[in-house]
């Protein structure tokens, strides 16, 4: 999408901005294009380039999402941090190891159709992403992605897959998002207690979610067929971190790289995994949707 465009959007509004990452965050040049929301009721940041949400602070509150100061603004290149969309598939590709990790549309322009403003103080943004539209790998399915955010006290994402093909199509996806915390050692992830997961850094081994989720290693947890809300807390101050709620996302995943695997990572490093903890919800491994011919399904989730 052509900055211009994206211009021509944010003319009439009274709190959306455009900028780009080598101007806000020092990236290199040309750096992409951001749009910068600074409301009544929040600041945010996104890029159209995988209709990503980067940052985002309830005005009074700290900051919800975690954005790595090593990220990479580049084409091609995924944004490590905010809230990355991973479609259609999570994690590598089941039958071809030379297609792109958690699928492509993260990797990608989307369309900003359209922005709007409240006057309860909300920003509502919608984004489109058509395989007919992109010269993307299409996952031998022709699909739409639309793509809704409400930013205000809280951020509401609404998204919706449509099959444009004529057979029934497989999309596994997660809503990637980074929660920023101050202390890893207290940090407690609830409402998975007494389920069953598979552990990724144990070749996929079936476990049992005994207490909350602690992070004293690396941490790669898949938990199918979940109830719709977790929380992230702070044990040691006692305060909620942020609460977590989703709607035909029956997956979730909790991941901390832990200090090995972080100082390997380029755009996390040394010490990086102590900012942050991911808990994703979506629909992949055996909760995967199938969707049919030239129909859809819609998933909402909300995180404050």
């Amino acid at each position: 999408m052509k900055d211009s465009d994206l211009q021509a959007l944010t003319t009439d509004t009274n709190n959306i901005s455009l900028t780009n990452s080598a101007e806000l965050y020092r990236s290199a040049k040309p750096g992409l294009p951001l749009l910068v929301i600074d409301s009544p009721l929040c600041n945010a940041v996104l890029s159209p380039y995988g209709a990503q949400l980067l940052e985002f602070k309830s005005k009074g509150k700290a900051p919800l999402l975690w954005l790595s100061p090593k990220a990479v603004f580049e084409q091609g290149v995924p944004i490590r941090g905010g809230i990355p969309l991973c479609a259609p598939w999570f994690g590598s590709h089941p039958t071809d190891s030379h297609k792109p990790n958690h699928g492509f549309v993260r990797n990608n322009d989307w369309i900003v159709k359209s922005i709007e403003e409240f006057s309860s103080g909300e920003v509502k943004l919608d984004f489109l992403f058509d395989t007919q539209d992109t010269e993307a790998e299409t996952y031998d399915y022709c699909f739409q992605i639309k793509l809704s955010m409400t930013l205000g006290d809280s951020v509401k994402l609404a998204l919706t897959v449509v099959n444009l093909g004529d057979d029934e199509m497989p999309f596994s996806w997660a809503f990637h998002s980074y929660f920023a915390i101050n202390d890893l050692d207290a940090t407690r992830v609830t409402g998975l207690t007494g389920e069953e997961y598979l552990d990724q850094t144990k070749a996929l081994t079936p476990c049992t979610q005994v207490n909350d989720v602690a992070f004293t290693t690396e941490v790669d947890r898949v938990y199918q067929d979940i109830g719709e809300e977790q929380s992230i807390r702070c044990d040691r101050e006692g305060i909620t971190i942020a609460s977590i709620k989703g709607s035909s996302c029956p997956s979730a995943i909790v991941w901390n790289p832990y200090s090995e695997l972080a100082a390997k990572m380029k755009d996390i490093g040394p010490n990086g995994h102590l900012q942050f903890v991911c808990v994703e919800r979506g629909a992949i491994f055996d909760d995967i949707w199938c969707i049919k011919s030239m129909s859809s399904m819609t998933a909402e989730l909300e995180l404050q």
